[in-house]
């Protein structure tokens, strides 16, 4: 089967779409016949091959991004280098697959993640309704015309559903991790002695700095937390608007000694980060705006063997089994987030119990590997490829005519 991968993010640059993007393509290249991945160009990339598949950039700006994909998606098409066209994001990537699925027998899979799919989300606040409602639309159009809409849990199905998907054309295909590169590792030690942690019980949370991340529910719960376990301190990796907002709440609850604020790290540095911590917790919201889809950071620390504590909301009770690999609060119960992170802090057997089997899910069924097995067969069942293959005339212009 030849796949032609569309995204709206490639490393280096950062951020989950990204990761999701370069874990898929590496593994879906194992399997495709031919597989070609479309992205923006990021940091002096140009158009080339992976050693595994080829690499086709166009450039990141604005609307001159939107027209060459849709160009370079058409010209493969028409050359009948897709069998399905696969899609990380429905906006821009799905939009124009459906354009180019209109002008070319292809059919097109659009990936689901989460906030994406809320309406508030695609326009922000300051545009007019009508923007976004023709957003909503546009969306609409795009999940309900795609031959399959994978979902990154139960949940985010659920939402891709309202969106406008067909349900019996929705499935949840949850994403992995890898796990060679996540693993346990002695601390760092020069980490330790940078971030003044010798001797300390790390407390950690990954993620950038918004409002529905839960930071402020971890800093408020952290008075109490540390009345218990005195030694225990605050690891924050990443960056974002809140930070000035948390560093004054943590002042104001005389905290902000018992607080690192590390900023962004580089995808090398972050397993050194996890396992620096005795526990990651991250609280998520659920707004209008933004959803935890599923929550890969807490596999990411099961990876590691640490416990992880979530908020329950969004896609979250998916990527955490409470009481197996890692402990389910509510969001904003400050006295609960309190309780479960003293509660592994202080029961070293219980820490242990819980990051070795979620060490054990993701080996067994929460790797990429795993991941994109599923993926496949959802592809697979959107194409008959012997017969895509076998007619020399499936690639033409439907409104043209010709090849």
């Amino acid at each position: 089967m030849r796949v032609l991968f569309l995204s709206s993010g490639y490393p280096p640059s950062r951020g989950g779409v990204q990761v999701y993007t370069y874990e898929v393509a590496r593994q879906l290249a194992a399997r495709a016949e031919d597989l070609i991945v479309v992205v923006p160009k990021c940091g002096g990339g140009r158009m080339g091959r992976d050693p595994a598949f080829r690499l086709v950039y166009v450039p990141r700006i604005g609307l001159v991004r939107e027209a060459a994909m849709f160009l370079v998606t058409l010209w493969f098409a028409l050359r009948g280098r897709a069998d399905v066209i696969f899609n990380a994001v429905w906006l821009p990537c799905g939009a124009i697959a459906m354009l180019v699925s209109r002008l070319v027998s292809v059919p097109y899979v659009v990936a689901a993640h989460g906030s994406e799919l809320l309406d508030r989300q695609n326009a922000g606040e300051r545009l007019k309704d009508a923007v976004r409602r023709r957003l909503g639309w546009l969306r609409r159009r795009v999940l309900k015309s795609a031959e399959a809409v994978v979902a990154v849990s139960d949940y985010t199905r659920a939402l891709a559903v309202l969106a406008g998907a067909d349900p019996t054309r929705a499935t949840a295909v949850p994403n992995g991790v890898d796990e060679k590169r996540f693993c346990m590792q002695p601390p760092s030690a020069d980490l330790v002695a940078a971030y003044g942690l010798e001797g300390k019980r790390v407390i950690l949370t990954v993620a950038r700095l918004d409002y529905h991340k839960g930071h402020a529910d971890v800093i408020q719960a952290l008075p109490e937390v540390i009345r218990q376990v005195r030694e225990a301190v605050y690891l924050v990796v990443g960056e974002g608007p809140r930070k000035r907002e948390l560093e004054e709440l943590a002042r104001g609850l005389g905290v902000d000694g018992w607080i690192r604020f590390a900023g962004s790290v580089d995808e090398g540095r972050l397993v050194q980060m996890y396992n620096l911590a005795d526990v990651l917790v991250m609280i998520p919201h659920e707004t209008e705006k933004d959803v935890e889809g599923f929550g890969l950071v807490f596999l990411e620390a099961n990876a590691c063997g640490k416990p992880v504590v979530g908020g329950d909301s969004g896609g979250v009770g998916e990527a955490i089994v409470a009481g197996v690999t890692g402990l389910l609060v509510e969001p904003g119960d400050v006295d609960g987030i309190a309780r479960a992170l003293v509660t592994i802090l202080r029961d070293g057997a219980l820490a242990q119990r819980l990051g070795s089997s979620g060490r054990r899910r993701v080996e067994h069924d929460f790797n990429w590997a795993s991941t994109t097995t599923k993926l496949w067969s959802v592809l697979s069942d959107c194409t008959d490829v012997e017969e895509r293959l076998g007619d020399p005339n499936v690639r033409h212009l439907r409104y043209g005519g010709v090849q």
